[in-house]
């Protein structure tokens, strides 16, 4: 065992995927730095997820005193074989002995000695993407062979498979705080997590959104990643707009390079006028969002943001496991817009609902689970 230093600040070890980039995880990843940076500025937060470098970019300076590591992420994809359950107790072997892997020294001892280990928000615990079931057996390991307190917030993990459904409910009674953002992954848990916002509402959508500047009439966010018909999704962005009457102030917003991008390339043409928000400039300036708008949007997370601030717009489901999931949860919080899916018939833009006024709601619980985590 790593011996723990007593002298030294609080040190609080976030885990997360920023950096990718994906502007849901970014939003979700300043939120929490935002929030510890007023409430814990003289921690230290180490950061660890996938893309260390790209989440130093991004988020370097939001908190006085972050580091960004990769140090157990990596780990988590130590065991490339084998079940949930066999790849979280290979990560508990290394933490119990690291000199299994002595590249990592230096960041393993960080890990053990935290002060509190939190996994954030995201959809990146499901069972498509078995390398991140190790994290789990490194959260639990944090809290029962240290006894640190561990927490694990806005967590969309559909689908999931039997086995990691398992390993959650082994590993629940670890965690001071366990929460879910949709039904579907608190029913497939069985009441081992609570149901709770996205954890992009703490600290309020509007810190997520652009408050100057022009702000074109009609936003798109169409991705090619999640399925496998582009054809498809051309044709019923193009539907959609032409049926809405679009025919100037319409701009295509990247929220994950480069996937973001093709829809623009494809329909430039006809729509020639039309902008393109980048996804470096929509990081420096926030979601161009008003209430006079009307979106389409393919991503959970614009569909959250522009609904939260009063916009009206259609949510297009590419992958009912993934991203019906995903959407189906912003519209149990409120939003008013229709799900529909490629095959479906355009339909015009709805309503934002009620998210628009349950929203500081949704932070106030927020702010009350994360004082929770960390007093």
């Amino acid at each position: 065992m790593l011996r723990r230093r007593r002298s030294r600040p609080e040190r609080l070890y976030v885990i997360g995927v920023p950096g990718h980039p994906n502007f849901g995880d970014e939003a979700i990843a300043r939120a929490w730095l935002r929030w510890l940076a007023r409430h814990r500025p003289d921690a230290e937060i180490w950061l660890d997820t996938p893309n260390p470098s790209g989440a130093s970019v991004l988020h370097q300076g939001i908190h006085p005193r972050v580091v960004f590591v990769d140090t157990i992420c990596r780990l988590g994809g130590w065991e490339r074989e084998g079940t949930p359950q066999e790849r979280a107790a290979g990560v508990e072997r290394i933490l119990d002995n690291p000199s299994l892997a002595p590249r990592w020294m230096a960041g393993l001892e960080a890990f053990h000695t935290a002060d509190r280990v939190h996994l954030i928000g995201g959809g990146y615990l499901t069972g498509a993407d078995p390398v991140f079931s190790g994290l789990v057996g490194a959260v639990r390991w944090a809290h029962y062979r240290r006894g640190i307190p561990v927490a694990a917030t806005g967590l969309g993990m559909m689908p999931m498979s039997d086995e990691l459904i398992q390993l959650w409910r082994d590993s629940a009674d670890a965690y001071t705080v366990l929460t879910v953002r949709d039904e579907s992954t608190r029913t497939a848990l069985r009441g081992v997590a609570d149901l709770a916002p996205d954890d992009v509402f703490l600290g309020g959508t509007g810190t997520h959104v652009s408050h100057g500047g022009h702000h074109p009439r009609t936003v798109v966010v169409a991705q090619e990643d999640g399925h496998d018909r582009f054809d498809l999704l051309e044709q019923q962005v193009t539907r959609l707009l032409e049926m809405w009457g679009v025919t100037d102030d319409l701009c295509f917003v990247e929220a994950n390079p480069p996937l973001d991008r093709r829809i623009f390339s494809a329909l430039r043409d006809r729509w020639p006028t039309a902008g393109f928000l980048s996804f470096t400039e929509l990081m420096r300036q926030g979601l161009p969002v008003g209430g006079h708008q009307q979106w389409i949007s393919t991503r959970y997370h614009p569909h959250l943001l522009a609904a939260s601030q009063g916009a009206r717009g259609v949510a297009l489901n590419v992958s009912d496991d993934y991203y019906g999931v995903k959407h189906a949860a912003v519209e149990a919080w409120g939003s008013a817009w229709p799900i529909i899916g490629l095959h479906d018939d355009p339909v015009l833009p709805g309503d934002p609902g009620d998210l628009p006024g349950r929203s500081a709601g949704y932070s106030a619980h927020l702010r009350q689970i994360a004082e929770t985590i960390y007093s």
